[in-house]
């Protein structure tokens, strides 16, 4: 965890927020934008960083919050019974956490911490949930929307077909296809980010953008058709029914740039699929196949075609 933290801490000009955040850190951006959005603990944290006369410590503790709650998200993985390397492994090659958190870095602070939140709500602390999500939401407010997942709890504790997840996806896939901008806007109309409406976060996403997404459904709807569902005891249908749900966000946000900003609070269920396939002796050939592509597509990624926060660069 130390070494991700020098790493989150110690990067340069990595994603397109950087510069923001470090003048916010120096003092000579106005904060008073974040200020008005009642994110006070991230405000105070930043007010924190400047009696040290370093901007470049605002990576630093902002890295330390995010990778103490991912060190407590491990902790609920293990106690589950899952290997932590295969955690790690899905969490660099098929999540986009820890590559999206380089460049929006407000909300990913949110994002580790509801992912906590919803591995409690799991387990029926709901008024814990509650609390951390609103903990979450003094660092970014679009937090407090996945306070609605208490309204679907127990559609989330059910057991569905993988075969009918699939044909729904698919037909989501297609409603996807065709302009949503009047429906996100009327929705959004109600919401503090009404403001947003006339912005570019309805932008389509690139088709290239729908692309490099494919391989992350196709692994999870894969590794949900092969694995034993009769297997499979409360917690972990939680976590299946919640990678279809992120795959469903997923794939809305095609649809509008607003749709992914919340899709980052699912994207980290995606593991739990290929987490499931991996522990079934049984399918030792496909994960290994699984384990290769996903290794392969993080090479290009990382070493062939790198761009955006896949473009790392420290201080040092």
């Amino acid at each position: 965890m130390a070494l991700l933290v020098i790493v989150l801490g110690l990067q340069e000009n990595v994603g397109t927020d950087y510069q923001s955040y470090y003048q916010i850190a120096e003092g000579i951006k106005n904060i008073g934008w974040i200020e008005a959005r009642n994110e006070t603990l991230f405000v105070y944290l930043v007010r924190f960083t400047q009696r040290f006369s370093d901007p470049q410590l605002l990576f630093v503790f902002v890295g330390i919050i995010q990778m103490t709650f991912l060190m407590f998200i491990a902790r609920e993985v293990k106690q589950l019974g899952f290997k932590l390397h295969h955690f790690f492994f899905l969490y660099f090659a098929l999540s986009l956490t820890f590559f999206n958190q380089f460049n929006i870095i407000r909300q990913y602070i949110a994002v580790y911490i509801v992912v906590y939140a919803i591995l409690k709500l799991m387990s029926g602390r709901t008024f814990l949930f509650i609390l951390l999500v609103g903990i979450a939401g003094l660092f970014h407010n679009s937090a407090l929307f996945m306070l609605g997942l208490v309204l679907i709890k127990r559609f989330i504790e059910k057991r569905y077909s993988p075969v009918s997840i699939t044909v729904l996806l698919l037909v989501l896939t297609i409603v996807s296809s065709f302009d949503l901008t009047n429906l996100w806007v009327r929705l959004l109309s109600f919401t503090g980010y009404a403001n947003y409406i006339m912005g570019s976060y309805f932008d389509r996403m690139s088709f290239t953008g729908i692309i490099t997404k494919i391989p992350k459904i196709a692994v999870v709807l894969l590794s949900a058709n092969l694995i034993n569902h009769e297997d499979l005891d409360e917690c972990r249908n939680w976590l299946l029914n919640m990678s279809y749900l992120a795959c469903a966000v997923l794939i809305l946000s095609f649809s509008s740039s607003v749709v992914w900003r919340f899709y980052q609070y699912f994207d980290l269920f995606l593991v739990f699929p290929a987490l499931l396939l991996f522990e079934d002796r049984s399918q030792k050939h496909v994960s290994a196949f699984v384990w290769l592509a996903l290794l392969f597509i993080l090479v290009v990624k990382i070493l062939l075609i790198p761009q955006g926060e896949y473009l790392y660069n420290s201080i040092l």
